[in-house]
C-alpha cells in the first residue's frame, strides 16, 4: 500500500512541474509545509501568466476581425477600440502619480479589456430587441438620429477635447451612432409592444409606498450612525487620540485611504462639490475642518499645504514662491501703522506736556513720563493684538489635502400614489425585459445566432436581478 502512495504522489508531482514548466514557473522545492509543497505562489504565477496571455491575444487580433455578430448586425474590433480610446480620452484613468512606466501600461492594458468587454455586453443589451422592433415595423429616422446624437454628444462637445471626440462618435459606422439607433428602436419596442398591458392594481401601489417608506427611514437611521461616527474620529483625532492617517487607512470610503488619507493636490478651478472648496480655498488658516457634508458623504479635511499666486509671496526675490508662506494681510499691517502713529504722537503730546508742566528735577520728570510711556507700549500690544485679523487674508491658489470620507446612504424621496403607480410599472417593465432578454439569448446562443468574443455577462445580470427581487420580497414579508 505504501509504495503504491508514493506513486501517486510522484505522480502528481510530476504534473504540477509540467503545469509550472508550460507557465514559465520555476518551482521552489525547498517551499514545503507540513510535509506539503506550497503551490499558492505557483498557481498565482500562472493566473499572471494567463492574463498576460490574455492582453497579448487582444494586441494581435485584427481591427476587421468580428467581435460580435447578432443576427446580421456585426461588430468589429477596431470599432470597439475607437469608442473605448474616445472614452479614455474624454475620462482618462486615475493612474497613481508613483507608478512605473511599466505599471501603467499594464494598467492601461488591462482597463482597455474591461472597457470593450463592457462595451460588447452593453451594444449586445440593445441589439437583442433590434430584430423584435424591425419585424413590429418600427424604424429610426435619421433626424431622430441626428437628434439623439445631438442630446448624448452636448456633455462632450463643451469639453476642450471635444473637437476631437464628438466628430468621431458621429461617424455613421462608428459604435456610439450604431449603438443609439439600435437604443432608439428597444425603446421604440418597450414603449409599443413590452408597455403594453401593464396592469398596476391598488396592493402593488400600497407595497411600493410602503416599501419606499422603509427604504427612507433604513438610510436616514444609517446617515445618523455615520454622522456620529465621523464626529467622535473628529474629536478623537483633536484630542490626540486618533491619528488621522490611521484612521483614514482603517475608515475612510475614499481609495485615499491607500495613501493614509491623502487626496492630493487642487487647483482652485477644480470641480468639488461647494461644501468643499468653499473650506479648502477659503482665505483661513485653519488645519482641520469641521464636519464637511455633501449630498454623498461626510468629510473631515485637513489641509497639508497651501500654495499661493507669486505675487502674493513675502519674498519676492525667491526662486519657489509657491513654498512661501501667506503674507500678513495689508490692511491689517496698514492698521498698525496707523495705530502706532497714534500711540506715539500722544505719548509725545503727553511727554512734552509733562517737561513743561513738572518741576524740571531729573527725578520728578523721569517718575512722570515712565507711566506715560508704559501706557504707550500696553496701547501698543493691545493694537498689535486686536489688528492682527484685521483686513481680509489671501485666498491660496493650490492646496494639498487630506480626508476622511463616510460615504452616506442615498435617502429617495417619498412616493405618492401617482409615482407609485409609475414606478411599479417601471419594475414591471424592467423584469419583462429581462426576462424576453434571457429567452432571446438562449435561443441566440442554441441556434448559432449569437457570437460574441467575450463572455457574454447579461445572463448573470439577469439572475442577479432576479436574485435580489426574491432577497427584497423576503424581507419585506418578514
Amino acid at each position: 500500500m505504501l509504495p503504491k502512495l508514493h506513486l501517486v504522489v510522484l505522480a502528481l508531482s510530476l504534473s504540477s512541474a509540467v503545469l509550472a514548466a508550460e507557465n514559465g514557473i520555476v518551482f521552489d522545492k525547498n517551499r514545503v509545509m507540513d510535509g506539503r509543497a506550497d503551490l499558492s505562489d505557483m498557481f498565482g504565477k500562472a493566473s499572471a501568466a494567463k492574463k498576460e496571455a490574455a492582453r497579448a491575444a487582444a494586441r494581435a487580433r485584427g481591427r476587421d476581425d468580428i467581435c460580435l455578430d447578432y443576427a446580421g448586425d456585426v461588430l468589429t474590433w477596431g470599432q470597439v477600440e475607437d469608442y473605448v480610446d474616445l472614452q479614455l480620452l474624454e475620462s482618462p484613468l486615475n493612474i497613481p502619480p508613483q507608478a512605473t512606466l511599466d505599471q501603467i501600461n499594464k494598467i492601461v492594458a488591462s482597463s482597455k479589456i474591461r472597457l470593450a468587454e463592457l462595451a460588447i455586453n452593453t451594444y449586445l443589451r440593445e441589439a437583442l430587441m433590434v430584430p423584435l422592433a424591425r419585424e413590429a415595423g418600427l424604424t429610426v429616422s435619421d433626424e431622430e438620429l441626428t437628434q439623439a446624437l445631438d442630446r448624448a454628444t452636448a456633455k462632450a462637445s463643451r469639453k476642450k477635447n471635444g473637437a476631437e471626440i464628438v466628430p468621431k462618435l458621429r461617424e455613421p459606422n462608428s459604435y456610439f451612432s450604431r449603438y443609439q439607433r439600435n437604443y432608439l428602436l428597444s425603446r421604440k419596442y418597450h414603449d409599443s409592444v413590452l408597455n403594453r398591458d401593464l396592469d398596476v392594481s391598488s396592493e402593488e401601489i400600497a407595497n411600493c409606498i410602503s416599501n419606499r417608506a422603509s427604504v427612507i427611514a433604513a438610510a436616514i437611521a444609517t446617515n445618523e450612525v455615520k454622522r456620529a461616527t465621523i464626529e467622535g474620529f473628529l474629536r478623537k483625532i483633536r484630542a490626540g487620540e486618533l491619528d488621522f492617517g490611521e484612521t483614514a487607512y482603517e475608515y475612510s470610503d475614499c481609495g485615499s485611504s491607500m495613501e493614509n488619507g491623502d487626496w492630493g493636490e487642487f487647483e482652485r478651478d477644480c470641480t468639488l462639490l461647494k461644501p468643499l472648496k468653499d473650506f479648502i480655498f477659503a482665505p483661513s488658516t485653519a488645519e482641520m475642518s469641521e464636519i464637511i457634508e455633501t449630498p454623498f458623504s461626510y468629510h473631515i479635511v485637513k489641509i497639508l499645504e497651501r500654495h499661493y499666486d507669486a505675487e502674493d509671496a513675502t519674498d519676492a526675490d525667491a526662486d519657489d514662491t509657491d513654498d512661501q508662506p501667506a503674507p500678513p494681510p495689508p490692511a491689517a499691517a496698514t492698521s498698525r501703522r496707523i495705530a502706532l502713529a497714534v500711540i506715539v504722537a500722544l505719548a509725545a503730546l503727553f511727554s512734552a506736556g509733562i517737561l513743561v508742566w513738572v518741576p524740571k528735577q531729573a527725578a520728578g520728570c523721569l517718575t512722570a513720563l515712565l507711566p506715560v510711556w508704559g501706557l504707550a507700549l500696553l496701547a501698543a500690544a493691545l493694537a498689535f493684538k486686536f489688528t492682527a485679523g484685521d483686513g481680509p487674508l489671501p485666498a491660496p491658489t493650490r492646496v494639498h489635502v487630506a480626508h476622511i470620507m463616510l460615504e452616506k446612504e442615498p435617502v429617495p424621496s417619498p412616493l405618492d400614489e401617482a409615482e407609485a403607480r409609475a414606478e411599479v410599472s417601471r419594475q414591471k417593465l424592467a423584469q419583462r425585459t429581462l426576462a424576453l432578454q434571457e429567452q432571446l439569448l438562449e435561443t441566440a446562443q442554441t441556434n448559432g445566432t449569437l457570437t460574441c468574443a467575450v463572455r457574454v455577462t447579461l445572463l448573470n445580470k439577469v439572475k442577479l436581478t432576479r436574485k435580489k427581487q426574491k432577497e427584497k420580497e423576503l424581507n419585506h414579508e418578514k
